[in-house]
């Protein structure tokens, strides 16, 4: 068994997809549960949003009960964010401890999504990570481009910077700077008992590759079309999220947008909340898929950005009471991690992966259940906002 540690959902589930590409079993879990048959068990920690301190504990906690499983464990993974949002720091100094490793190599590039790792700073499509999208992350903004100055080490030693060609050594957080899938798996071939290996998607990807796990051939399926009554939650607010849902709209696909007066007082806006969900359910009378979204301007403030998520979730559990909905696709790793909560889903069987990064996965507390969660900053499947997709059935 091959275990993940992740802290967001949106990434356990690209973890999943990795995962069905290969030909694995996998499970993914909120929390950990011994009691699984997976050939790829993830466990989804949520951490990202906690302090490095409380981060370090739940890891601490989660690695002391995977050592004592009785699970035939072969290797960890730590799946971080490819930007390095959160406590990663406190984190791999909690995983290394427990496992009782010297290193952990931490590799978060993405190249193929041009997320690299260059002279010791992050570059996405040549930008430099403070110049782009993410300085508006309300919870993580990238306030520096250059590796050993991110938060996700604030307060961490031993943190060291090593290129693709250098042979790895040392103790601590090694970051391996990567800029191709070739570094990648140079890296990968580095991986020993002393070592766990920690980053983004990618890197888990060429470790499959370099232990020579056979991908799998997968069978050619028709284009995804709505069987059911799905329900669309956008819930990232950044400006390429809110572009994408100008083609629904033109398409006449319902979106229902936050109405003015909850976005401005999200704890107390009951008539509001009252007006949105009832929106929501009446647009399902003409059509099987619906969009909900706040589109308003980028918050840049933690607290409320929080409070607008636990509206959403809200919203759709309200909707979930008086509609049938059998699929959810849910924008954004808090916002879904905020709906799962809020429906006390805890595991998942991921199925199907409509592109990279973007996963549907079956919750295994319900049999006709699927979540279908793709990443803030990763693009919809290209053919995921056409007409056909949303006939009546």
């Amino acid at each position: 068994m091959i275990v993940v540690i992740a802290d967001d959902i949106s990434g356990s589930s690209e973890i999943g997809g990795i995962g069905l590409a290969y030909g694995l079993k996998v499970e993914l879990q909120r929390g950990f549960c011994s009691e699984s048959e997976a050939e790829l068990l993830i466990i989804d920690t949520d951490t990202r949003s906690l302090s490095h301190k409380k981060a370090g504990q739940v890891i601490r906690d989660v690695a002391r009960n995977i050592k004592t499983s009785g699970l035939p464990i072969e290797w960890i993974y730590k799946k971080t964010d490819s930007v390095l949002r959160g406590p990663v720091g406190s984190e791999l100094k909690a995983l290394q401890d427990v496992m009782c490793v010297s290193r952990v190599l931490l590799v978060p590039a993405n190249p193929s999504k041009g997320r690299i790792v260059r002279n010791g700073s992050y570059f996405i499509n040549e930008k430099l990570l403070s110049e782009t999208d993410f300085v508006n992350d309300p919870e993580c903004p990238a306030i520096t481009s250059i590796i050993l100055e991110f938060p996700a080490f604030s307060g961490s030693s031993q943190i060291h910077l090593m290129k693709s060609n250098q042979v790895l050594s040392g103790e601590g957080i090694i970051v391996g700077q990567a800029e191709t899938t070739g570094d990648l798996s140079r890296w990968s071939e580095q991986m020993d008992e002393q070592t766990i290996m920690a980053g983004a998607g990618e890197f888990f990807e060429a470790i499959l590759s370099n232990k020579r796990i056979i991908r799998k051939k997968m069978a050619e399926k028709p284009e995804f079309r709505l069987k059911n009554k799905a329900l669309f939650v956008c819930g990232s607010s950044s400006d390429s999220s809110r572009q994408a849902l100008r083609k629904p709209d033109r398409l006449g696909v319902k979106v229902c947008r936050m109405p003015e007066g909850l976005f401005r007082t999200p704890q107390s806006g009951v008539k509001f909340f009252q007006q949105w969900s009832d929106e929501i359910i009446e647009s399902f009378e003409n059509g099987s898929g619906v969009i909900i979204t706040i589109d308003r301007e980028v918050v840049r403030d933690a607290e409320f950005a929080g409070k607008l998520r636990s509206v959403i979730a809200q919203v759709v559990l309200a909707v979930s009471q008086r509609v049938s909905l059998t699929e959810f696709f849910v924008e954004g790793g808090a916002t879904a991690s905020e709906i799962v909560d809020c429906f006390g889903w805890k595991r998942f069987e991921p199925c199907d992966q409509l592109c990279p990064g973007v996963v549907r996965m079956r919750v295994l507390e319900s049999s006709n259940i699927y979540l279908t969660i793709k990443p803030g900053s990763y693009p919809w499947p290209k053919r995921m906002w056409e007409k056909a997709m949303f006939e009546t059935f």
